[in-house]
């Protein structure tokens, strides 16, 4: 990472499958590469290209090691996404990532319950962040309301 650079550009993979339905590992190690060698400073498993929500830790677990494995240095090439409505989920997705030592860590917030105020926002993040401990690190507040419904004011932020 050059220096002042924060983030640079990060290419949401988007995991493809087999005729079978399970993920190609093989094509997506490939077209991680392909993204890394084009100039992409990192890439972005398990964001809102849909992986981010609808995979669980196993299928998690086996895109990281196929990654990892192709030779990509998880410190600085590989940025992870959290979206699960349980705290539970998110620790377990988020520990995952720092256990590889991933980049960056993009957590949304929990996007089951609508209408969620900003006191109980900062206490389920406060919450994950506690639970986390001293491995929380480079964690993104993803803030995508379209996808979510779950909006992150500024204020909120601010009091993260």
């Amino acid at each position: 990472m050059a220096t002042g650079e924060r983030f640079g550009l990060s290419a949401a993979l988007t995991l493809p499958v087999t005729a079978k339905g399970a993920v190609d590992l093989g094509r997506l190690a490939g077209h991680a590469r392909w993204c890394l060698g084009t100039g992409c400073a990192s890439v972005t498993a398990f964001g809102t290209t849909g992986e981010g929500a609808s995979l669980g830790m196993s299928a998690r677990e086996q895109v990281l090691g196929a990654l990892i494995g192709a030779g990509l240095d998880p410190r600085r090439a590989i940025v992870g996404g959290v979206a699960a409505s349980s705290m539970h989920n998110a620790i377990l997705q988020t520990r995952l990532l720092m256990d590889a030592d991933c980049r960056a860590v993009l957590l949304t917030p929990p996007f089951y319950f609508k209408g969620v105020t900003d006191d109980g926002l900062f206490a389920w993040f406060a919450r994950v962040f506690e639970k986390l401990g001293p491995q929380a690190r480079d964690v993104l507040l993803y803030n995508i309301p379209t996808v979510t419904a779950v909006p992150l004011s500024v204020e909120l932020v601010g009091r993260l």
